[in-house]
């Protein structure tokens, strides 16, 4: 069952959840916000299955085999309509959210539509307003579902209008080529072993980035999609449209790598500056990124906590719009020419 599987890790959001389908109070506008995408979509795809099941189990589970259930796991049910960031700056622009409101406006033939907005922070301020409206004059039986792993980037109007739905997990999985060559050089970072070492480390880490987009790119042109109508592949128009798309979707692909390598550096950190705390190792939220200095002991607290702040640094850096390889060659340099206090 669709959001059984959630039962062991959230027990009582789950029993909330399904008892509201239960009762049908299901309502129509919420916020999923946690720390890890892909959970995020794993759980709110197992809610709208709850939502739009035509055949839910007692506990108000859904049954996860009915056509709308096996639709809305493969992405086809046909009222199911999906807002990602897509531009090159990765925003969510206001014509976006008025095509969302259109189409909800249309007729369903008595199913639930369902607007789900991924990244949903990443709306521009009048994109937000226009959604504001959509949220206070709702379609007739309509879900809205923000999901977003930083909800502070709502405005508080939004937020206050949706049933909010923490789903933290306090740790992340940074699965992706060059990761375990990324903790051997955050492990040489260091304060005082010189500006070799920062440069040698700047260069592995934009190595690594590198790697990162050009495995993106491969698999961009593998990928296959349904082909256009006949009757418009050679429409300029139309094909200028697909290159910026392609275009769009490329950039979002680089600056999810971007964040993805900055967050497991920023992790890296934060993960010592606990261990300087005392905390055991095997305690940390994602233990398997840090080892402890081949001594066992714990590092210096105001060390670990100068380099943590250095690596926030980075992570805002970025999120400005910093030229990214500048942007890591500053952080080792400020991190190895600090002398041990």
């Amino acid at each position: 069952m669709p959001l059984g599987q959630f039962a062991d890790r959230f027990p009582a959001l789950v029993r909330r959840l399904c008892q509201s389908r239960l009762q049908e109070r299901i309502g129509h506008a919420w916020v999923f916000t946690g720390d890890d995408m892909p959970f995020l979509k794993s759980f709110v795809t197992a809610w709208v299955q709850v939502a739009v099941c035509t055949d839910s189990r007692s506990t108000g589970d859904a049954c996860g085999t009915c056509d709308d259930c096996r639709r809305i796991a493969g992405g086809t049910y046909p009222h199911l309509h999906v807002v990602h960031p897509y531009s090159k700056t990765r925003q969510i622009l206001v014509d976006r959210i008025r095509e969302l409101e259109r189409a909800l406006s249309l007729k369903a033939g008595g199913k639930r539509k369902v607007g789900l907005l991924y990244h949903a922070d990443r709306m521009l301020p009048q994109a937000q307003n226009a959604f504001l409206k959509t949220l206070e004059e709702p379609a007739g039986d309509t879900i809205l579902i923000l999901i977003t792993t930083n909800s502070e980037g709502l405005l508080p109007t939004i937020r206050s209008r949706c049933q909010y739905v923490s789903l933290r997990q306090n740790s992340h999985c940074y699965a992706f080529p060059g990761y375990d060559e990324l903790l051997q050089v955050l492990g040489e970072l260091r304060a005082g072993v010189g500006a070799a070492v920062a440069i040698r480390a700047a260069e592995n880490i934009q190595g690594i980035l590198e790697r990162l987009e050009q495995e993106s790119e491969e698999s961009d042109e593998t990928s296959t999609g349904d082909p256009a109508p006949a009757d418009v592949t050679e429409d300029r128009a139309f094909q200028s449209k697909l290159e910026a798309q392609r275009l769009a979707k490329q950039a979002a692909h680089q600056a999810g790598n971007r964040d993805l390598l900055i967050s497991a550096i920023h992790t890296w950190f934060a993960q010592e500056f606990m261990r300087s705390l005392g905390v055991d190792t095997s305690s940390l939220p994602n233990s398997e990124m840090y080892a402890p200095p081949a001594s066992g002991g714990a590092p210096d607290t105001l060390d670990a906590l100068q380099n943590l702040q250095v690596s926030e640094d980075l992570v805002r850096s970025t999120q400005l719009n910093v030229q990214t390889q500048l942007a890591i060659q500053d952080f080792c340099q400020r991190i190895t020419r600090r002398q041990v206090t």
